[in-house]
């Protein structure tokens, strides 16, 4: 005849059997388990067996049939049966969660810490961690009452920090995505920002084909900013008598301008000093701004209206509008894509929709200097873009 700790110990077995959902075996360990324990209440009242049944059944929603036949006992401690029916397991999801959570860099610096200490220690590194397993889980029931009441209090606290911390992390995770939201105020407006720009400008154009980066000064919202700047494009830099250029930011001096989140910024210039020349300008800024319309795979620009001052000659300076392109690191945080670097594409590993788009409004734009494929005197495919 079993004994009542043998027949709480296949209770208590049956009920941490039960998983999450309705399922055949679920009820019918719950079956089980409500069996075993009324087995025990009504053969052992009064013992201690009878007590953790009597909690066991009144988990499983047995409240009304405990109430009838619960046994006459000496007061005990509210906490100190429920070691097996409480929450005696680690909550490894919620850790597993608070692990990716956390920053990459000090993620990073957990997994090279943990790669070194298993260099050291070997496989016996993983003996707390399968000790901690195994006395959180059903081998518990192999340790004295007094023991699991001891590690179900270990496992209550290790479970409040998993759960606060995770809290902790999501709020800053949280705090620092609205901050990298708003980090990058330049794109967010859509008002014309006034800029002086002053600097070696006529040095910066005879020596444009070098792309070497020249000091200069740019300022605005009464802000001053040391930059260095430099020529960039392609077929522009042989036709156009202005160059577009490209603007290095010091990332630490543009917290809390315009500028904020800001490092090396193009922009797209007149290219000659005709008056069609500046409307070529805004022309090509309304294209951007309506093709961002279409879809979010798309450059946010904004315009700038220039003060372009060689510091040369001051008397030669130009008013002329030009407006900055979103860095491409900030398109793809934005839709949740990668930058890769590909001498060439094949037009089946386009997305065809975003293809089709493309194709279309380039067409009612009316602008035929454009490939997908390498021009003639082109390193890359792509030809005017991306």
């Amino acid at each position: 005849m079993a004994s009542a700790e043998q027949l709480l110990h296949e209770a208590q077995y049956a009920f941490q059997s039960i998983s999450f959902g309705d399922s055949r075996d679920n009820r019918r360990n719950a079956s089980r388990a409500k069996r075993l324990c009324r087995k025990i209440i009504r053969k052992y009242p009064g013992s201690t067996e009878a007590v953790e049944a009597d909690a066991i059944l009144m988990r499983l929603g047995e409240e009304a049939y405990v109430s009838k036949v619960k046994p006459v006992s000496t007061p005990q401690p509210e906490m100190a049966f429920a070691d097996d029916v409480g929450t005696e397991t680690v909550n490894w999801s919620g850790l597993i969660a608070l692990l990716f959570a956390l920053p990459k860099t000090i993620l990073a610096l957990i997994v090279v810490g943990a790669y070194f200490l298993f260099s050291v220690f070997g496989p016996l590194l993983f003996v707390p961690l399968i000790a901690l397993v195994l006395l959180t889980g059903p081998f518990r029931r192999f340790l004295k009452r007094e023991q699991r009441v001891q590690l179900n209090g270990i496992v209550d606290r290790i479970n409040a920090y998993i759960a606060t911390n995770t809290l902790s992390i999501a709020g800053l995770v949280l705090m620092l995505s609205v901050v990298s939201a708003q980090a990058s105020p330049l794109f967010d407006d859509d008002t014309v920002v006034d800029v002086r720009l002053a600097g070696p400008i006529e040095t910066l154009i005879d020596t444009q084909k070098d792309e070497q980066e020249l000091p200069f000064t740019l300022t605005a919202d009464g802000v001053d900013h040391e930059v260095r700047v430099r020529t960039r494009g392609k077929s522009r830099l042989r036709v156009c008598k202005f160059p577009m250029l490209r603007v290095n930011f010091r990332s630490k001096h543009v917290l809390g301008t315009v500028f904020q989140g800001q490092d090396k910024l193009k922009l797209v210039t007149h290219c000659r000093k005709s008056k069609p020349a500046g409307q070529d300008v805004l022309q090509e800024y309304l294209a951007y701004r309506i093709f961002g319309l279409l879809t979010d795979a798309s450059y946010r620009v904004r315009l700038l209206r220039v003060d372009y001052v060689d510091t040369n000659d001051p008397n030669a300076s130009q008013l002329r509008y030009a407006f900055a392109v979103e860095p491409d690191e900030q398109l793809a945080d934005r839709i949740g894509a990668n930058k890769r670097h590909q001498d060439s594409v094949s037009l089946a590993s386009l997305n065809a929709n975003q293809a089709a788009l493309v194709y279309v409004f380039q067409y009612l734009i009316g602008n035929t200097d454009w490939s997908l494929v390498k021009a003639d005197k082109d390193k890359f495919c792509r030809h005017n873009i991306e």
